[in-house]
């Protein structure tokens, strides 16, 4: 049997047995190694007739998923998205719109979005008469750091429509008492810390914001973070800055002036390492021969940075696609007339990526215990 007549034969059987009703819309087709075992064909044959289902609008395809069966019947289900989408390219909520979009595609749900500033210029009344009129089933809020008294936490209230925080912390959720999904940022930096330590850094400068915890750390339980993984936990060493470019290179050329250079430098975020790396080289330092450099948080644009940048991907796409996922399933935790009610906290998974920008090892603490040798000899 030829290749072609091959193909032709299993993309009539298949799509045959999609239309049939063989694969119920939605199910999930086997992995492709499985799969084309068990149809007795190569797996470049049977991408080739999945490439052709999928053109004809019959399978879907999501990276990180799988394949799907489409589901080509009325949406069951409306979400809002509620973010401040007219931010700057730092805010989560751009990372994170992109998973939602895909898993509400996947699941057939209709996604409608608006901006949280417009959403908070409206009444109470305004917001359960939009509820109602566009037949929103739940609400997904990109917005955390509350404390309790901001409009939309009562402009939400009331309205018999679950809202879930698809990027917030333990305390949001404490206040809200909204379904919320939560990265363990404390743990993350802890593991980005560490990997500084493990590669032989001790005086590492910690670059963050103003007026803000340190990554779920008070200024004092970060102090003693610091201590706890044996690195100096200096005052000048933590950097308080505001997110702004000269600021951000004014900083980093003051810790690099300093008589007791630091070795490292711990970014607040990704978008902070651009001024970072523009700073260190124009003091005539290399990255990481002399200065290592650890981003944190978002996880793209790393590649194309050079050197390429260390940092924590706090997978936000997935975040996005999970938030689909658990609100769809509203009914099985949201029962507001029944009170109390507890909706899920769930604390989803990241990863430590080591790239360029840290990958070579200090020697501090051997050069530390040479001193002292001489110091006491």
């Amino acid at each position: 049997m030829n290749l072609q007549y091959k193909k032709d034969i299993i993309y009539r059987d298949l799509k045959q047995s999609i239309l049939g009703g063989k694969y119920a819309p939605g199910e999930k087709l086997p992995k492709e190694e499985f799969f084309s075992r068990e149809l007795g064909v190569s797996r470049e044959t049977l991408r080739i007739v999945l490439d052709k289902l999928e053109a004809e609008n019959l399978i879907l395809r999501l990276k990180s998923k799988g394949t799907f069966v489409r589901i080509h019947e009325a949406p069951k289900k409306r979400f809002l998205v509620v973010a401040i989408l007219s931010g700057g390219n730092e805010l989560p909520c751009h990372a994170i719109m992109p998973g939602i979009e895909h898993m509400a595609k996947a699941m057939n749900i209709e996604i409608e979005t608006c901006d949280y500033f417009y959403f908070n210029m409206q009444s109470h009344e305004e917001i359960a008469e939009r509820l109602k009129t566009r037949n929103i089933s739940g609400i997904i809020l990109i917005a955390n750091n509350f404390n309790g008294n901001e409009k939309i936490i009562k402009l939400l209230e009331g309205h018999n429509v679950p809202v879930l925080l698809s990027f917030a912390s333990r305390s949001d959720y404490q206040i809200t008492g909204w379904a919320t999904l939560a990265v363990a940022e404390r743990a993350a930096w802890r593991d980005a810390l560490n990997h500084l330590r493990k590669m032989g850094h001790r005086r590492i400068v910690t670059m963050t914001l103003e007026n803000k915890p340190i990554r779920e750390y008070s200024h004092s339980e970060y102090k003693e973070l610091l201590k706890e993984i044996g690195a100096d936990a200096s005052e000048d060493l933590i950097v308080y800055c505001p997110f702004e470019s000269k600021a951000i290179r004014k900083a980093v050329k003051k810790v690099i002036d300093r008589p007791m250079q630091p070795t490292a430098i711990m970014c607040f975020s990704d978008f902070w390492a651009p001024d970072v790396y523009h700073a260190v080289k124009d003091a005539g330092l290399r990255i990481p021969e002399d200065i290592a450099v650890m981003g944190f948080a978002s996880g793209f644009n790393c590649e194309y940075i050079h050197p390429t940048l260390s940092t924590i991907n706090e997978k936000f796409a997935e975040l996005g696609g999970k938030a689909v996922e658990v609100l769809a399933k509203a009914d099985l935790w949201f029962k507001p007339d029944d009170h109390p009610y507890s909706a899920p906290f769930i604390v989803s998974e990241y990863r430590l990526e080591i790239r360029e920008s840290t990958n070579m090892r200090r020697f501090e603490e051997q050069i530390k215990k040479h001193d002292l040798s001489l110091q006491n000899a």
